[in-house]
């Protein structure tokens, strides 16, 4: 019963832990060392629909409050802020990482391609923590699709494993898409049916609570031509129209495929915004996208895939920096021309030539030469973007 979980959740939890803390659910089988000031919340829920909202209690003040282990068969969520220490659980004689929403593990995939044999995706190893947002780039045929139909559950026959939602993708039912929105490169609706119609049709496939059709189309600039027949919409309205669809369902998480293909500045713009709102929710994004400004501003990873093979993840930011010239270019007039010159970072402020040239001429623009994303991303895969 409810009430006897709970009574030995606080004989279990009930104490104090000081600096850290080991975490014994009520059968045994959890035993994991917490930093308490790491992590804000867990939560267990229930594997049925309806689930029991059983929660682990904030951790206060060094202490556990009033506990309650997860039953068997329920698996563990993360609530609150995002820790660092990626904390391995055991439930139901599995183990989950209650930071991780999507865990793959060495995947393989081959396919046939003229008669031989070629592995689209070779060994792919990564992680994606919930409310992240991770840029999956890389060439034409590099495995990005491939990758997303394996974590949609449409691709079969790979070897490795996939975690999503701390449950095995194998294990998953037909309630998995209640829980995932999918947006893929080109649109997938009915030319016949106005915009509307198809969100609602849409809709009523889906057993859980869905977003307004009216309010989605209103978000991405479509309320206008909510009535019009999806045959006369432009590219860039089908791709918005398309984007409403992943998100009607409000899922856990969003499978992007170049959500800002075909989209002018303003609506590539209200596009983005709208993705960092999901993630502000927080929703887990993985995002594949050949946009390279896109993925600088969206993406708290990136993810550079060549060949099936995982080359080289980190931060937008890291690898701008990394990648980039470690100088500072000033754009200044003398005499009534233009000039520029370029310093080294290093002692810029007690380079004289620096300090004397912003003192004495007029300067125009100061700026650092870190590279583009697409500077890496030509520096990593060895192909220009077209």
């Amino acid at each position: 019963t409810h009430a006897g979980q709970r009574a030995g959740g606080r004989a279990d939890f009930g104490r104090e832990v000081g600096e850290r803390a080991d975490v014994i659910t009520d059968n045994g089988r959890c035993i994991r060392e917490l930093e308490s000031d790491k992590l804000a919340a867990v939560a267990a829920v229930s594997g049925e629909p309806h689930g029991h909202g059983l929660e682990f209690r904030q951790l206060l003040g060094g202490c556990f409050g009033h506990g309650i282990a997860p039953p068997a068969g329920r698996w563990i969520r993360r609530l609150g802020a995002r820790s660092r220490l990626g904390d391995l659980f055991r439930v139901g004689g599995k183990v989950v990482d209650v930071f991780r929403e999507v865990i793959a593990d060495v995947l393989d995939y081959g396919v046939m391609r003229e008669r031989a044999h070629n592995e689209a995706v070779q060994g792919l190893s990564f992680t994606i923590d919930r409310g992240e947002i991770l840029g999956f780039l890389g060439p034409s045929g590099a495995g990005k699709s491939t990758t997303q139909k394996i974590l949609i559950g449409i691709l079969h026959g790979f070897q490795g494993s996939v975690q999503v939602m701390g449950k095995d993708l194998a294990d998953h039912t037909g309630e998995y898409y209640e829980s995932i929105g999918v947006s893929f490169e080109f649109p997938n609706v009915y030319s016949r049916l106005t915009g509307a119609e198809n969100l609602a049709f849409f809709a009523s496939l889906y057993s859980g609570q869905t977003a307004k059709p009216l309010a989605l189309l209103d978000m991405v600039g479509l309320a206008a031509d909510a009535d019009t027949r999806v045959e006369h919409y432009s590219k860039g309205m089908q791709m918005r129209l398309n984007f409403c669809r992943a998100l009607l369902n409000e899922p856990d998480i969003l499978f992007l495929d170049e959500p800002t293909s075909g989209q002018d500045p303003v609506n590539a713009r209200r596009i983005k915004d709208i993705i960092l709102g999901e993630k502000a929710a927080g929703r887990t994004v993985f995002l594949t996208t050949h946009d390279m400004t896109a993925a600088a501003e969206l993406c708290d990873r990136v993810a550079f895939i060549v060949d099936g093979r995982i080359v080289m993840v980190d931060t937008p930011h890291e690898l701008m920096i990394h990648s980039g010239r470690h100088v500072v270019r000033v754009e200044y007039v003398a005499d009534g021309t233009t000039g520029t010159r370029d310093f080294d970072l290093a002692n810029l402020g007690s380079n004289g030539d620096f300090l004397a040239l912003i003192r004495e001429h007029e300067v125009r623009t100061i700026h650092s030469l870190e590279a583009t994303l697409e500077d890496v991303f030509i520096e990593v895969t060895g192909q220009r973007l077209s």
